[in-house]
């Protein structure tokens, strides 16, 4: 009798190994992988045109079949009607490719608000009105419509929520718009966190925004250099470490801001985008995070008047972004991402620690598309 059921404790051990083994999602194998796809899946691109029949949107469709790009970035301008905005996210999302795409947008509210009676949606109150008026139990339920909205346009990514703190009420593009929901990190913390619940509710990515905290700041990076070092503190980086600790950060997004204390040795007056020290030493080794990175624009003022586009995107992926946004808004060139892979492969072909990066990226990026968005 003993004999018997230490046989069937080996059979049934044997059958949940084999079910665990099945159940779990293995991690891609990166040596079957070209460098020049791992580059590709890092680049979310912007675009001309409206209408999936147009000669850009098809170029981007090529792109996702090819692995040249990851993702693409809605603006108001690709937007002019419900029909033939469904059609061309659609269009886009169901290119065949080995990931599927993200299909992004800004959706924040008030002033930040892409999809609105240019598709006849209803226009949604800024993050300050929302803490002002609705409770957090409340905003969850406002902002889970939101995220069906967005959802049923087609979209999988909102960059959003900012979480930034208030600090600076003239702030041009934080404060004065309303763009923040509270100088008290607790606040912002509560009002975040209802925000990326209601958007997982749907199946919607989101990106804490904008590390290491722009509210501070009296300039606007989508202008130039921004400079935050004499008026930040470290109390924003409250709301940023409290939802990484809670599970809420599906992605974080950089701003492209100076913070001297967390410059680079032998490095000076860099934006954050470009610092190892504070994305790869603040945010992934002090905060504890292990996910998606993502860059602001990479088109903005504050990298576009002083870097090469090239040189740009190898430094802020040796910085330790994973995801790079190239909105397109000053150079109508289709061709762009393909001469950016080339150019970032040439420069990690000659560097292995840029390789190893590129590698890092692509697997967290995989992961987050596997949890969300499903794909080989």
């Amino acid at each position: 009798m003993s004999r018997l059921i230490n046989l069937l404790a080996l059979v049934l051990a044997g059958a949940l190994l084999a079910h665990q083994a099945m159940a779990a999602p293995r991690p891609p194998r990166t040596d079957a992988v070209a460098l020049e796809e791992m580059i590709g899946q890092m680049l979310i691109v912007g675009f001309e045109g409206t209408r999936a029949q147009q000669q850009w949107p098809q170029r981007l469709r090529a792109q996702i079949e090819a692995g040249v790009i990851g993702g693409v970035i809605f603006l108001k301008r690709n937007l002019s009607n419900a029909r033939s905005a469904r059609e061309l996210t659609h269009f886009l999302a169901n290119a065949p490719s080995r990931h599927p795409p993200l299909i992004a947008v800004d959706q924040e509210g008030g002033w930040v608000q892409r999809l609105a009676g240019n598709v006849g949606l209803k226009r949604l109150s800024s993050a300050s009105r929302v803490a002002a008026q609705l409770s957090p139990e409340q905003a969850f339920d406002y902002y889970r419509g939101m995220a069906r909205d967005l959802a049923d346009f087609g979209f999988n990514v909102n960059f959003g929520p900012v979480v930034d703190l208030d600090t600076n009420p003239q702030n041009p593009i934080i404060g004065r718009i309303g763009r923040s929901y509270s100088a008290d990190p607790d606040a912002v913390v509560r009002y975040a966190a209802a925000f990326v619940r209601a958007h997982r509710a749907e199946g919607i990515i989101t990106a804490l925004k904008h590390f290491p905290g722009h509210g501070s700041s009296r300039s606007d990076s989508h202008l130039g250099f921004v400079d935050i070092s004499k008026t930040w503190r470290e109390r924003e980086l409250v709301p940023f470490s409290r939802l990484i600790r809670d599970g809420l950060a599906d992605m974080v997004m950089v701003g492209h801001l100076h913070l001297d204390r967390y410059q680079d040795r032998g490095r000076t007056r860099q934006p954050a985008t470009f610092s190892h020290s504070l994305v790869t030493g603040l945010l992934r080794t002090r905060l504890g995070y292990d996910g998606v990175i993502i860059s602001d624009d990479m088109e903005m003022g504050a990298i576009r008047k002083h870097y090469q586009a090239g040189d740009a995107l190898i430094r802020a992926i040796k910085a330790g972004n994973d995801l790079l946004i190239l909105s397109s808004t000053s150079n109508g060139d289709m061709s762009r991402p393909e001469r950016y892979v080339e150019t970032v492969k040439q420069a990690a072909l000659a560097d292995p620690e840029l390789k190893a990066r590129i590698t890092q990226s692509y697997l967290r990026i995989v992961a987050l598309k596997l949890r969300y968005l499903g794909g080989d």
